[in-house]
């Protein structure tokens, strides 16, 4: 009989789970010591955390460095299912917009003061008065003059026709 694939496989990351504490780069993991680059690596550079993936027992900093690693789940789409805070290395269940649960440290990478929380909306008191956009927008901003509307619709086209006939026959209304 012929041997399944998905049997070797599961053959090879039982034993990479077997030797995962052994991995110099598990050796690294020290709590109440920060990750190496607090959490960071060649592909996120602003990550503040690892991974640790459940098919191989190992922790990576990022989705990349898990597939560059040679684990045969990784490819076949293997999720983290635990975190470890880059400041003092306490690892915990994955939510990533949550705080660390030990330091209260926020693992996500922190918006600028130019837009809020990386939301994509300008927060107008921390632009420059340079700045066109901070004066865009009419009179939903309190700096804004009041921005007109054009009338030609009224004027021109297929419905201003329609409506100056109907003014015509029944008078203006």
């Amino acid at each position: 009989a012929a041997d399944d694939p998905m049997d070797e496989i599961a053959e090879e990351l039982r034993y990479l789970r077997k030797k995962a504490k052994s991995d110099p780069r598990q050796q690294l993991i020290q709590m109440g010591k920060p990750l190496p680059q607090m959490g960071a690596c060649r592909h996120f550079k602003k990550s503040y955390k690892w991974y640790r993936f459940a098919c191989c027992g190992r922790a990576f900093p990022c989705p990349e460095c898990h597939m560059e690693s040679g684990c045969p789940a990784a490819p076949l789409g293997a999720h983290a299912t635990r975190m470890i805070c880059g400041k003092c290395s306490m690892e915990q269940s994955y939510s990533p917009s949550r705080p660390c649960e030990k330091c209260n440290f926020i693992m996500m990478a922190r918006g600028t003061s130019h837009w809020d929380g990386g939301g994509g909306t300008r927060s107008l008191t921390a632009m420059s008065t340079k700045d066109a956009k901070k004066f865009k927008g009419g009179a939903r901003q309190a700096n804004s003059k009041a921005k007109t509307s054009s009338s030609k619709a009224d004027r021109v086209g297929a419905k201003a026709k329609a409506k100056r006939d109907y003014q015509q026959k029944f008078g203006k209304d």
